[in-house]
């Protein structure tokens, strides 16, 4: 469980939620604890202790609630383990050197298009190098002590564990002669879990690739760009698939942004429409492999402040504010919930305001929560209305938790809007915006 989802099982009553994680790692806001062992690694390793720097710098990177870093010391030597997806890295450490390995996949046999594509990807390393021994594919580091700066390290085994987490599931259905290897940490995903996830990802696509239609793509680009780029990130936060599917949903969000490209909006509309077009066919059983639990150490999300999230929602509701003054209210609702998700796999933001852009989807998805059984309806569709108590309680302890980091966090209850859902969201974003979190 990581910090997350350790926050949000806190914020219900005795009611037991579903330990169900949502969206992308962060590593962005670490604890005064790991910053505390990033100081002393660094010291240590001035000093010439480069063990002792070392076994400060895994201390950085552990997670106590994600438990993604184990480490052991003997001999003037240290073994450890990094967790990221569905890799693991091992390595040792010791006063001389540091070298850590991950496998990819074993090779039935050896394609030339294959090694090729391994070459290529080798081009872009910084750090690492793909190597193969006998029939296993490795992703390899080592550097000399007097080299291996705790900076140095921290981005040579993110290069590492991210491209291993990222190519493995890749190249396992480019090249039908690769199989599978050292999967053994990954925890199954319940088989409900996964079929009310397929059922929410066809349903999702289906609807949304029909109101797209309806529009003209002309006169309405811009926000069915908001409606396309949505249905990316919110697949993305809410089902978390791994492997092809998490690519393709990179894919489009490269196809909207890629600033290099020529296309208008209404093209890069029309691409990523064929995208989640090849989505829609997808066959469960090969989303149901994509779906599985895993534990992290390095995030891919760009770090954030609370000013530039607050400028990012104040900036977007403008767009939210024009449909809805149009009467385009589906576009309105759209942007309102691109806003969460967009912030949410872009970014890497304190715990406060990710549990309360939680809430916000939360009550726009109210249906797939319930069948995901959690038992607190923070909205109820069939009879429209909110459990006020609920949400009041919810943001108090998210006020509560996160007290220390930001001890003028002064949301103001007063002001949600509990008319509808979109109301009470847009509320709720305007209000996320405008609170302190100075901590000082």
């Amino acid at each position: 469980m990581n910090l997350f989802d350790s926050l949000l099982s806190r914020f219900s009553p005795p009611v037991k939620e579903p330990d169900i994680k949502f969206g992308r790692y962060s590593d962005s806001y670490k604890s005064e604890k790991q910053h505390q062992s990033l100081d002393e690694a660094t010291k240590q390793f001035e000093g010439g202790n480069y063990l002792e720097a070392t076994r400060d710098f895994l201390m950085y990177l552990r997670d106590e609630q994600e438990d993604n870093v184990h480490f052991e010391e003997t001999n003037g030597q240290i073994d450890f383990e990094l967790l990221q997806g569905s890799k693991r890295i091992i390595g040792t450490a010791t006063q001389l050197c540091i070298q850590a390995q991950t496998t990819l996949a074993k090779a039935k046999s050896l394609q030339v298009s294959m090694m090729r594509k391994l070459m290529e990807i080798n081009y872009n390393l910084r750090y690492c190098r793909y190597a193969l021994n006998e029939d296993t594919i490795y992703l390899k580091f080592n550097t000399g002590a007097l080299d291996g700066s705790p900076q140095k390290l921290y981005f040579a085994l993110k290069e590492m564990a991210v491209n291993a987490d990222r190519q493995d599931d890749v190249l396992l259905n480019e090249f039908s002669t690769l199989e599978p290897i050292d999967h053994n940490h990954i925890k199954e995903m319940p088989d409900k879990e996964k079929m009310v996830k397929y059922r929410y990802f066809q349903q999702w696509i289906q609807n949304t690739l029909q109101e797209v239609r309806r529009l003209d793509p002309n006169l309405f680009s811009r926000g069915i760009s908001y409606l396309l780029l949505n249905l990316a990130y919110k697949i993305d936060y809410l089902l978390v698939p791994h492997g092809t599917v998490m690519e393709a949903i990179e894919r489009i969000h490269l196809l909207y942004f890629n600033e290099n490209g020529q296309e208008q909006v209404v093209e890069k509309n029309a691409k990523m429409m064929v995208e989640f077009e090849k989505l829609l066919v997808l066959p469960a059983d090969k989303l149901y492999r994509q779906l599985y639990y895993t534990q992290t150490t390095f995030g891919i999300t760009s770090f954030a402040t609370p000013a530039q999230i607050s400028d990012i929602i104040n900036e977007l509701l403008q767009d939210a504010k024009e449909f809805k003054r149009r009467n385009q209210l589906t576009l309105a609702h759209g942007v309102l919930e691109y806003i969460i998700h967009y912030c949410m796999f872009h970014y890497g933001m304190p715990n406060n305001i990710k549990a309360l852009l939680h809430l916000g989807t939360r009550v726009l998805n109210a249906d797939f929560f319930k069948d995901l059984d959690f038992p607190i309806p923070y909205y109820h569709p069939p009879t429209d209305t909110f459990d006020k108590t609920a949400i009041k309680r919810y943001i108090g302890e998210v006020s509560k938790i996160n007290k220390k980091e930001y001890p003028f966090f002064d949301f103001a209850l007063r002001n949600l809007d509990y008319r509808s859902p979109a109301d009470f969201v847009y509320s709720l974003l305007v209000e996320i915006a405008n609170s302190n979190y100075k901590d000082r």
